[in-house]
C-alpha cells in the first residue's frame, strides 16, 4: 500500500505538471480554428488548425515578456511580444 501511495505521489508531481499546459483556441469569423497556442514554462507554441506546428516563442531572459519567434526548423524569425508576428509571415512558414 505504501508503493502505491509513493508512486501516486510521483506521477502527481512530476507527471501532470508537465500535462496541465494551457491551450488557447484563436478562431476566424466562421468559427473555425485557424490557429492553436500553448503555454509550457517560458515557451509558447503555435499550431495551425490541423496541429501542424507554426513557431516557437522562447522568452528572452531580461526581456520584460519579449520573445524569440523560431519557425518549425529552429530558424529565428523574429523578436517580439506574443502574437506579434504578422499573418503572412506566418502562412509561409509551413510551405517549407
Amino acid at each position: 500500500m505504501k508503493i502505491t501511495s509513493i508512486a501516486l505521489a510521483a506521477f502527481s508531481l512530476v507527471l501532470l505538471p508537465w500535462l496541465a499546459f494551457g491551450e488557447e483556441q484563436i478562431t476566424d469569423r466562421s468559427g473555425r480554428v485557424v490557429e492553436i497556442r500553448q503555454q509550457r514554462g517560458n515557451a509558447s507554441y503555435a499550431y495551425d488548425g490541423y496541429r501542424n506546428p507554426i513557431y516557437v516563442g522562447i522568452g528572452i531572459q531580461g526581456g520584460k515578456g519579449t520573445l524569440d519567434y523560431r519557425d518549425q526548423h529552429g530558424v529565428h524569425v523574429g523578436v517580439g511580444g506574443p502574437g506579434t508576428l504578422p499573418w503572412a509571415v506566418r502562412g509561409t512558414w509551413g510551405s517549407k
